[in-house]
């Protein structure tokens, strides 16, 4: 669960509220052993999340967005084992 909170502080254009999505997680990744003591780590996560619209759905600019996004987030280490 995503939870969006709007800045109140910089606008009083629009009534935003706070809102909440449901995200789906996901991922994977390769362990590669270099030595004994040492690994090689590839991964990648990704999160599958709906845009939200602050509650802002009968104002004159519509913020309704009917599209789910990808946020990727790969990523590359080196492991040490003691």
């Amino acid at each position: 669960m995503l939870f969006f909170t709007p800045n109140r502080g910089k606008s009083t254009t629009y009534d935003t509220e706070q809102s909440y999505e449901p995200t789906f997680l996901f991922g994977g990744g390769i362990a590669y052993e270099l030595s004994p003591s040492w690994d090689l780590r590839v991964q990648y996560r990704g999160q599958l999340i709906n845009p939200t619209d602050f509650g802002l759905t009968n104002s004159p600019n519509n913020f309704k967005i009917d599209r789910r996004y990808v946020m990727s987030q790969p990523a590359v280490g080196i492991a040490y084992h003691f």
